[in-house]
C-alpha cells in the first residue's frame, strides 16, 4: 500500500543519511590525517634529502672502508715480506761471514802445502839420517865385534907367548940335558995325553966323575929335545901368525874407529841441522826408542797436515756452495727490497686517499651503519608514501561513497515527495 512504501523511504532515507553522515565524518577525519602527512612534509623532505646524500656517499663510505681493508691486507702483507726482508738481509750477514770464514780457512792452504813440504823434507832427510845412523850403529857393532876379537887374539896371543916361554925354557933345560949327556959320552971316549974334542985340553981331570951313559938315553934325550924344538918352532909360526893377525886387526879397527868417528862427526851435524817436531832431543840422545818417535811425531804431524788439506778442499766446496747462495740470496733479497719499496708506496698511497676520505666523510660512521641508515630512510620513505598513497585512495573512496550517498538522498527525497504528493491527493 501507498502507506506501507513510503514509510519504507523514509526508514532507506534515514539509513543513508546516518551512512552519509558517518562518510562525511570519515572525511574529516580523513581531512585530518592529510593535515598531518603535509605537516610531515618537510620532515619527509629532510630524509629524502639525507637519503640522497648517504646515497651519495655511500660509495665513498664503502670505498673508505674498503680502503680501510685494502690497507689491513697491505699492511699484514707489508709485514710478512718486509719479515722475510729482515730475515733474508740477515741471512745475507750469516753467509757472508760463513764466507769469510771459509776463505780465511782456505788461505791456510798455501801455509799448510809449504809445512807439507817441510815436513816431507824433514822426514827425508830424517830418514836419511836414520839410514846412516843404524848403519854406523853396525859399524860400531862391528868395531866392538872386532875389538872383542882382538882382545881375544891378544889373550891368545899371550897365552902363546907364555906357554912359548915355557917352551923354551924346556927347550933350554933339553939343550942342557943333552950337552950333558954328550959330555958325559964324549968324557968316557977320551985317552990320557989326547986332545978334548970340546976344550982342546990333554988333560981330563973329571972324567972319573962322570957316569956311564947309554946310547939309548942319548937317543931319548935327542928326540925330547927334538920334540921340544918342533914345539916351541910351532908356538913361534903360531905366534907369528896371531902377531900379523893381530897387526892386521889392529889396523882395521883403527880404520873402521876413524871411519866411524868422522861418520859420527858428519851424523851430529846433519842431526843439528834437522828441525825435529821433538824439542830437547841431542845428538847423544838418539835411541832406537827415541827414532820411533821423531817418525811417530812426523808421521803424526804430516797426517794433521793432510787431515787439514782434505778439510780445505771439502771447506772448496762448500765455498762453492755458499757462493751460489750468496747469489740466490742476493737476488731474492733485491726483489725483496723492490717488493717492500712498493708496498710502503702503496700504504703511502693508500694513507693518502684515506685522509682525504676522511675530510669529506664522518670517520666515526661505518659503511655498515651508512647502509643500515640507508635501509631505514627507504624503509620509511616507502611507509610514508605507502601510507600517504593509501591515505589519498581511502579519500577518494570516500568522496566517491559521499558522492553516491547524497545522490541517493536525493533521489530518495524526490520520490518520498512524489509519494507524498500521491497519498494526499488519494
Amino acid at each position: 500500500s501507498q502507506p506501507g512504501l513510503l514509510e519504507n523511504l523514509f526508514q532507506e532515507t534515514k539509513s543513508k543519511q546516518q551512512a552519509l553522515m558517518e562518510t562525511q565524518q570519515a572525511l574529516t577525519d580523513w581531512q585530518a590525517i592529510m593535515s598531518e602527512l603535509e605537516e610531515q612534509q618537510p620532515l619527509i623532505a629532510e630524509k629524502q634529502e639525507r637519503l640522497q646524500t648517504i646515497q651519495r656517499q655511500l660509495p665513498q663510505y664503502q670505498e673508505y672502508e674498503q680502503l680501510a681493508q685494502q690497507q689491513i691486507a697491505e699492511q699484514a702483507n707489508y709485514q710478512a715480506i718486509q719479515k722475510e726482508y729482515e730475515s733474508c738481509q740477515q741471512e745475507k750477514i750469516t753467509l757472508a761471514d760463513k764466507v769469510a770464514t771459509a776463505k780465511q780457512f782456505i788461505e791456510q792452504e798455501g801455509t799448510l802445502e809449504k809445512a807439507n813440504f817441510e815436513c816431507s823434507s824433514v822426514a827425508d832427510h830424517w830418514q836419511n839420517f836414520v839410514e846412516r845412523w843404524q848403519k854406523n850403529q853396525k859399524a860400531w857393532q862391528k868395531i866392538s865385534q872386532n875389538q872383542g876379537e882382538l882382545h881375544e887374539l891378544t889373550q891368545r896371543f899371550a897365552v902363546e907367548q907364555q906357554q912359548k916361554s915355557a917352551e923354551e925354557a924346556k927347550l933350554q933345560t933339553k939343550k942342557s940335558q943333552w950337552a950333558s949327556l954328550q959330555i958325559q959320552r964324549l968324557s968316557l971316549l977320551l985317552e990320557e995325553g989326547e986332545p978334548c974334542p970340546v976344550c982342546g985340553s990333554l988333560e981330563h981331570p973329571k972324567q972319573q966323575t962322570h957316569q956311564e951313559v947309554s946310547l939309548e938315553e942319548i937317543d931319548q934325550a935327542e928326540r925330547e929335545l927334538t920334540e921340544v924344538k918342533k914345539t916351541v918352532q910351532r908356538f913361534t909360526e903360531t905366534l907369528s901368525a896371531l902377531g900379523a893377525e893381530k897387526q892386521q886387526k889392529e889396523s882395521q879397527l883403527q880404520e873402521q874407529e876413524a871411519a866411524y868417528t868422522e861418520e859420527q862427526e858428519q851424523l851430529a851435524a846433519q842431526f843439528a841441522d834437522l828441525q825435529l817436531p821433538l824439542t830437547g832431543l841431542t845428538f847423544s840422545q838418539v835411541t832406537p826408542a827415541e827414532i820411533a818417535e821423531v817418525e811417530s811425531q812426523l808421521a803424526k804431524e804430516k797426517q794433521q797436515i793432510a787431515q787439514k788439506l782434505t778439510e780445505i778442499s771439502v771447506e772448496k766446496d762448500h765455498l762453492a756452495e755458499l757462493e751460489e747462495q750468496v747469489a740466490e740470496n742476493s737476488q731474492r733479497f733485491e726483489v725483496l727490497r723492490q717488493q717492500v719499496e712498493t708496498m710502503q708506496q702503496s700504504l703511502e698511497r693508500i694513507t693518502i686517499q684515506q685522509m682525504i676520505a676522511s675530510q669529506l666523510l664522518d670517520a666515526t660512521v661505518t659503511y655498515e651503519e651508512m647502509t643500515k641508515q640507508q635501509t631505514l630512510l627507504q624503509e620509511e620513505l616507502s611507509a610514508f608514501e605507502r601510507q600517504k598513497e593509501n591515505v589519498t585512495t581511502q579519500g577518494e573512496t570516500l568522496k566517491k561513497e559521499e558522492m553516491i550517498l547524497e545522490s541517493t538522498l536525493t533521489h530518495l527525497e524526490k520520490e518520498q515527495q512524489t509519494l507524498q504528493q500521491t497519498v494526499a491527493q488519494l
